[in-house]
């Protein structure tokens, strides 16, 4: 890892839901994505969540399969956008990386709202 890179971990393979990359280093003010896979079509809505090192998890957005997306406070869509490919397929795209997006990054997948 160069000197100043921002390191990002991905929380991948669980029974129905897969992530990818796992690991990925990105230098500040470069972008990157994060892809989320979940293999119940019924699953309308999708969830992304932000665990910074030695805090707890944060919602940063949820989405629906009809496109709408809900932004928590402090977080954008200029700053995290969400590409909603198929009902099963999401990308999150994280935009102008800084120090403080190095965290561990959670997709979850939901019929219900949160």
């Amino acid at each position: 890892m160069a000197c100043g890179d921002v390191l990002i971990f991905v929380k991948v393979n669980y029974t129905y839901i897969a992530q990818w990359p796992e690991k990925i280093h990105q230098r500040p003010g470069g972008s990157l994505i994060i892809s989320c896979y979940q293999t119940y079509s019924d699953y309308a809505y999708v969830y992304w969540y932000q665990q910074p090192p030695r805090n707890g998890l944060k919602l940063i957005v949820s989405t629906s399969s009809w496109s709408y997306s809900s932004y928590e406070d402090g977080y954008s869509e200029a700053k995290f956008e969400i590409n909603r490919a198929s009902r099963n397929y999401t990308l999150m795209t994280i935009k102008n990386v800084t120090p403080q997006d190095e965290a561990t990054y959670f997709c979850a997948a939901s019929g219900h709202t949160v």
